[in-house]
């Protein structure tokens, strides 16, 4: 299945990117922060009297996060190191410049994309009337025909064996996570929205897809796949309404509880999705929020809020104080990995 959302998919930089006429150098400093990486050049907005006046957008990346900045120039020339040392200076006197050094673009475009989120995994996990634990819900193997109706909205059922594409974590040779799964490509009409090429991949931990081993009360294996996954869609046919002080797994941030009610819709007869959405401590609001009936009509468009939910609620929960010092972290190891290059060149 092929989804295409015209909504916004968060990036990580605050604003879109700017239209390029040229290409500058991006540099290094001593430190291992990349400093800075200019995108382009702009000409300037339309009530300056020079047309040779020109601003260009600069990222300053440090291993906590990314920040932009706008410099003047008054020419296309190409700036050396020191001149936009100088220039950046004036624009933060506390960001402490030194040695900049020249950083080939493919090695910088190579940092991209492995800060970028192209692939997610989200989990899915079905509470049956009079379930209220987590034990009790992960030992379900039987999807009712109105949770199998919901995920067949969600993706396309695949078979896991010899699957090409994201995997999430799923054994693809031998079936030791189930023989199937729930899987979506999702393509957006604007791709400046995206971090790649405007395509990002999704598979769903199905509960009951997931592999099952008779008499074990815990179910490990379901358990290691969807206690890991920072969002999980809770379907539920409880008339109690879903509490997360009964999921075990500190790594889930988000639950998404999805209830369908005992109606349809008056005009096309479509079964109707009642939401709710609740998070742990210190993750942040985002997009898209909830309408204010709260409830959904089966469908793409229900289909496609809970994509874009899901995913923007997973990168709003990677800013949290629960995953802050690991995603920090990384960005200082790539960034020192990026340094040790322009060391040698």
């Amino acid at each position: 299945m092929v989804s295409r959302l015209s909504k916004r998919i968060y990036r990580r930089e605050s604003s879109k990117k700017i239209s390029s006429l040229s290409t500058l150098p991006s540099y290094s400093s001593f430190n291992g922060s990349l400093a800075p990486a200019p995108e382009g050049l702009t000409r300037k907005s339309d009530e300056s009297d020079s047309e040779n006046e020109l601003m260009t957008k600069v990222l300053l990346r440090n291993g906590t996060n990314d920040s932009e900045a706008t410099l003047l120039l008054d020419s296309y020339k190409t700036l050396k190191p020191k001149q936009l040392s100088k220039l950046l200076k004036k624009l933060s006197p506390s960001y402490h410049v030194i040695n900049l050094r020249p950083l080939p673009r493919e090695k910088l475009l190579e940092y991209e994309a492995n800060i970028s989120i192209k692939y997610y995994k989200f989990g899915v996990l079905y509470c049956r009337q009079g379930q209220r634990f987590e034990e009790e819900m992960y030992r379900n193997n039987v999807a009712s025909p109105a949770f199998s109706e919901f995920l067949d909205m969600l993706g396309d059922k695949i078979a896991l064996k010899n699957h090409s594409g994201w995997n999430a974590g799923l054994d693809t040779q031998d079936d030791r996570d189930g023989t199937h799964s729930i899987y979506n490509i999702i393509k957006t009409r604007e791709k400046e929205w995206t971090d790649y090429d405007g395509s990002i991949e999704v598979m769903f931990h199905v509960s009951t897809m997931l592999g099952f081993v008779p008499g074990e009360i815990q179910q490990i294996n379901r358990k290691r796949h969807i206690g890991n996954d920072v969002v999980v869609i809770i379907y539920t046919e409880c008339s109690k309404p879903f509490s997360p002080i009964f999921i075990s797994s500190k790594f889930n941030q988000i639950f998404i509880v999805v209830k369908r009610l005992n109606k349809t819709s008056d005009k096309r007869g479509k079964s109707v999705y009642r939401v709710s959405v609740t998070s742990r401590d210190g993750v942040g609001r985002y997009h898209p929020e909830l309408p204010h009936s709260k409830t959904f009509e089966h469908g793409t468009q229900f289909r496609d809020w809970l994509l874009l939910k899901c995913i923007n609620g997973e990168r709003t929960a990677y800013l949290s104080s629960a995953f802050k010092e690991k995603r920090e972290e990384s960005r200082r190891n790539l960034l020192s990995q990026l340094f040790q290059i322009s060391s040698i060149l």
